[in-house]
């Protein structure tokens, strides 16, 4: 009820002095009811976000981050870290993996070094491919060829946005020419992979029976994530409790034989940036090779020796207060793709949004550099090692912990 204001009133005896000395009509007076706005309902799916990206600094140089503009559609859902599953970017086209399992397709309109995403009709049903199966994984050669990944029932290639199956289980990530790759999945054996025009054959790799203690070969119990850069293989994931009784997770790199050349990550201290709480993800970049960890919602930089040159704190990136960043991926372009999702502030609705991301890449062979961005080289020797900040950023929630392996 709007509060009411009215004047008091006057005494009997007050009125009929007043009447009688003037001669006038006493009326009591009442004041006006104050107005009292009302703020307007919230949007049935709550306010959409308003991120405010902050460049953050590696030894190579800034590390900018674009909102991307959705032309005609937003993403939203009640769960955010599993809104957006997977992403793959070839020339103009971004793939990306929604919280069913099906696939989109958006184009990319990146004129100016600015970026809009509208659905791309040609590609599937009206811009989406359902499998029989829920994709959970994509990957992608330099030819464009995509391979989509269920990770218990098999995958498939989309070679020109036309799927095919691809026999093999795991999450499949290819190698640059196409002709191979390998597919991990959880605590099984980790298989390589050999991809054809007709199709997929797989076989066992050197990390195999990762659940069973007798049987195990490898120095891993679980994997987290996998990736091809170059020809060597990156696996991130837990050591086997034989081989460190916290099975702390690291990050350890193989020639395609499956030989381990070397390992990075792996501190037990909850101070250092070099603790991993879980890999999502593993991607070339300016420095040599970064790590996506949305747990702490940080990204390191690591040279090939294996120490870490930097990191970057994906919160003030993004500018989002608490992002769950699910996936990466490097275009020809050198722009990094990432796609996060974030609550919303007044509902219980989480929104994706899709980042270009300047800084951490580089162009691939025929791209065409931004003028006011040039490529920094590939490999630097011997980066300076930054200050390490004195505390990282907050772990994870309750139950993140056990977010999808890659």
């Amino acid at each position: 009820m709007r509060p009411t204001l009215i004047a008091a009133a006057p005494t009997l005896a007050a009125l009929l002095a007043c009447s009688s000395l003037t001669g006038e009509e006493v009326v009591e007076e009442v004041a006006e009811e104050p107005v009292v706005e009302e703020a307007p309902a919230a949007p049935a799916n709550g306010t959409p976000l308003a991120p405010a990206p902050a460049a953050q600094a590696l030894p190579t140089g800034p590390v900018t981050a674009t909102a991307c503009t959705f032309e005609g559609f937003e993403i939203i859902g009640s769960s955010g870290m599993s809104l957006l599953r997977s992403v793959a970017v070839v020339g103009d086209r971004l793939y990306i993996v929604d919280e069913k399992g099906a696939v989109r397709a958006l184009t990319i309109n990146g004129a100016g070094g600015g970026c809009k995403l509208s659905v791309d009709a040609s590609f599937g049903q009206g811009g989406t491919w359902t499998a029989e199966n829920e994709i959970q994984h994509l990957t992608s050669d330099a030819s464009g060829v995509v391979v989509a990944s269920n990770g218990i029932f098999g995958a498939y290639t989309l070679r020109d946005g036309a799927p095919a199956a691809c026999d093999t289980k795991g999450y499949v990530e290819l190698h640059a020419s196409g002709a191979w790759g390998i597919a991990p999945w959880v605590n099984s054996t980790v298989q390589q992979v050999e991809v054809t025009a007709a199709g997929c054959s797989s076989k066992p790799w050197v990390l195999q029976d990762l659940s069973d203690d007798a049987k195990r070969k490898g120095i891993f119990a679980s994997v987290d994530a996998s990736s091809i850069i170059g020809d060597n293989v990156y696996i991130g994931g837990s050591l086997a409790k034989s081989v460190d009784a916290d099975g702390m997770k690291v990050v350890a790199v193989y020639d395609q034989a499956g030989k381990e050349l070397r390992r990075f990550g792996g501190s037990k201290d909850l101070s250092s940036t070099e603790m991993f709480g879980w890999v999502h993800d593993i991607s070339a970049c300016v420095p040599g090779v970064c790590v996506l960890d949305s747990n702490f919602r940080r990204l390191t930089a690591w040279g090939e020796d294996g120490k870490q040159v930097g990191t970057v704190d994906l919160k003030a990136l993004l500018g989002l207060d608490y992002p769950w960043i699910a996936d990466m991926a490097l275009g020809a372009d050198g722009s990094m793709w990432m796609i996060a999702a974030n609550k919303r502030a007044d509902a219980e609705m989480s929104e994706a949004i899709i980042y270009r991301v300047a800084g951490l890449g580089v162009l691939g062979e025929g791209a065409e550099a931004d003028e006011a961005k040039p490529a920094a080289p590939m490999r630097p020797q011997r980066p300076p090692r930054p200050d390490m900040p004195a505390r990282p950023q907050p772990g994870a929630r309750p139950g993140e912990v056990r977010q999808r392996p890659r």
